[in-house]
């Protein structure tokens, strides 16, 4: 019934410490728009009366955690102000949260993956326990009393994505990652007992679902190793038998059971465009001719069937890489940031200027097939260059000083890596593995280190590279230097958690961004490389009085380090590295979560990456074996 992505444990961790708000209990707010456009919902009928109306436009619900209600009135969502479980009323635009954990300044737990029970009586989620350091299985009534935990933490599993709930109400279909991959699997929901369907490797599948008989489940899985393409197959859950059900040079991508059980809905590009189509399927599976529904929808993300309707999301905005030109010292922009992509392109991130300031690198993305490419742009505004990249997700990109290869810290096989590539071939190198992440699903072939690299950098002629080891979020962090030819490693200082690290364009200093979530203060500091005392050269009252995103940057004269203030957003700072009170630069133009500021080495122009997820939420209506238009909406 609802729609999951590969969504890593590792990219969430990252994503909690950024929440921010007042404590929320009994917290409810209304969507932007989200009235509006339930009176003026945009809709189209087709000749054969297939019904799409628009029920909700705004800053995009998590697709991969939603799920329809049965009576199609509510989305469940994730609050990341809070971190909380929350439902959407989409006929009021009201979020509502089901748990009460506080702010994350209270704690560091939040909610994923949920999905409705079959009579929508009940709410099932994914739970990340701080305390427990781990997911946890957890169900919920509707009206948010009686959360109880129905699979606590397991050491063999370490995390979960919760698909559907069939329709007899006895299982939970989850996909779980453990020291065998991901699984695809059924969870009781009488005891939490566990029992695997299908191993998926190291891919998770974007959706998977019952039949609503409960006999068999369907899902994507990649046409072959590498393959952005989507075949769409099912299994027994009686005998575990497989079935395909679609294959060949097509991307088709699972969206559904009709609730009559004699179809499926998939998405694909098979004519060319893309669209949504049906394919007839008998009692035992048998497939027949596959029908379009409906062409020309583009970027659908799928979110699941209620009793007579199916909803998915088309996303309408996303964050994108800006560059512009500053004045430093007058506090000015000499040009207006603009973007350097289209929205049709996908969302940008982690821009970098080359050394030798010729180029702009930075990483696009489509969130549907999770297709990562580094993009390579000329300063002279000549084509750019792609270079795809199998990877599940990208952290950090930063050029070589030959400006000749580019290095990225990213995620493969579950697994957290440094790797280089090489401009000339567009070859993908590993260079380290770290022991931060999921699990690792591969033998890896080059060194493993201990430690978290998501706030690495490298010193200025690539030799060296610093990272965090220890806990980084939620206790102290360790900052180690790691020489690049040798493997040898120094311990250059100890922080509370870690938010941040910047070399000096000198390499001689390291910034560090730390807090203190006790007292709840956050400080700028600086060390030597070499180690020795840490100075403190900023502290603020406040956990989010630096914004995390954004990192601390050197100016490139290396006089000044840069921030972002929680407290007024999109405000830089611009602070000596010898100390002294922060001083205004300029408001960065943008709406929401300023990341990634890099300095062009002329010292003027600079990139970053600013945007909302916003998205607007369909219903598709009058699909064959789907029941009524529902005009009661």
């Amino acid at each position: 019934m609802k729609r999951s992505t590969a969504a890593l444990a590792t990219a969430l961790l990252a994503v909690a410490p950024l929440g921010c708000g007042p404590d929320s209990a009994g917290f409810a707010w209304v969507l932007t728009a989200a009235a509006a456009v339930q009176e003026q919902s945009a809709a189209a009928q087709d000749e054969d009366g297939l019904i799409l109306r628009r029920v909700w436009t705004g800053t995009e619900i998590d697709f991969y955690a939603s799920s329809p209600s049965p009576d199609g009135r509510y989305l469940t969502d994730i609050d990341w102000m809070t971190g909380n479980l929350a439902v959407v009323d989409l006929l009021s635009g009201e979020l509502r949260h089901m748990t009460n954990k506080g702010s994350w300044a209270d704690s560091l737990t939040w909610a994923e993956s949920s999905v409705f029970s079959p009579d929508g009586s009940q709410v099932a989620y994914t739970w990340f326990s701080d305390s427990k350091a781990g997911y946890e299985i957890w169900v919920i009534n509707s009206d948010g009393t009686n959360p109880h935990v129905l699979l606590p933490k397991r050491e063999d599993w370490v995390y979960f994505l919760i698909d559907d709930w069939s329709s007899d109400g006895r299982y939970l279909l989850v996909q779980v990652v453990g020291v065998e991959g991901i699984q695809l699997a059924l969870v009781s929901t009488a005891d939490g007992s566990i029992k695997v369907l299908e191993s998926l490797g190291s891919e998770y599948t974007p959706l998977a679902a019952f039949s609503p008989d409960d006999r068999y489940v369907a899902f994507t899985y990649p046409s072959g190793e590498g393959s952005k393409d989507g075949d769409i197959f099912a299994i027994s859950v009686v005998d575990e038998r497989e079935f395909s059900l679609l294959s060949g040079p097509s991307d088709d991508r699972f969206m559904g059971f009709t609730p009559d059980g004699k179809s499926i809905l998939f998405y694909s590009d098979r004519e060319v465009t893309q669209g949504i189509w049906r394919l007839p399927i008998g009692p035992d599976l048998a497939a027949g001719e596959p029908e379009l529904l409906r062409a020309d929808v583009w970027r659908l993300l799928p979110i699941g069937f209620s009793r007579d309707a199916y909803f998915f999301g088309v996303p309408i905005e996303q964050p994108q890489v800006y560059t512009g030109a500053v004045d430093l010292a007058a506090g000015r922009f000499l040009r207006t940031p603009t973007p350097v992509q289209d929205l049709s392109e996908g969302t940008s991130a982690a821009g970098d200027w080359s050394p030798d300031g010729q180029y702009l690198a930075y990483v696009t993305n489509d969130p549907l097939v999770q297709s990562w490419r580094l993009v390579i742009r000329p300063v002279t505004g000549d084509d750019a260059r792609e270079i795809p990249l199998e990877l599940r997700s990208v952290r950090k990109v930063r050029w070589a000083p030959d400006s000749k290869s580019v290095m990225i810290v990213g995620n493969v096989q579950l697994r957290d890596a440094l790797f280089r590539v090489d401009l000339a071939t567009g070859r993908l190198e590993r260079l380290l593995c770290f022991t931060f992440g999921l699990l690792d699903l591969d033998a890896c072939s080059v060194p493993t280190v201990e430690g978290d690299p998501r706030y690495g950098e490298f010193s200025p002629d690539g030799r060296t590279f610093y990272f965090a080891r220890g806990d980084p979020i939620l206790g102290e962090a360790q900052i180690v230097a790691r020489d690049m030819r040798n493997g040898a490693e120094r311990e250059i200082a100890t922080v509370r958690s870690l938010l941040n690290l910047s070399v000096s364009p000198d390499g001689r200093t390291l910034a560090l961004h730390d807090v203190d979530r006790s007292s709840g203060v956050s400080r700028l500091l600086t060390v030597s490389t070499s180690g020795g005392e840490v100075r403190e050269l900023y502290r603020a009252e406040s956990l989010y009085a630096i914004e995390v995103g954004m990192g601390i940057p050197w100016t490139p004269d290396g006089r000044h380090i840069v921030f972002i203030s929680d407290e007024e957003p999109g405000v830089a700072w611009k602070i000596s590295s010898a100390g002294g009170a922060p001083q205004r630069l300029v408001e960065l133009p943008g709406s929401y979560d300023w990341r990634h500021l890099r300095f062009h080495p002329d010292g003027s122009r600079i990139a970053y990456s600013t945007g909302e997820w916003k998205a607007e939420i369909w219903m598709i209506q009058n699909i064959p074996g789907a029941g009524g238009t529902n005009e009661g909406r």
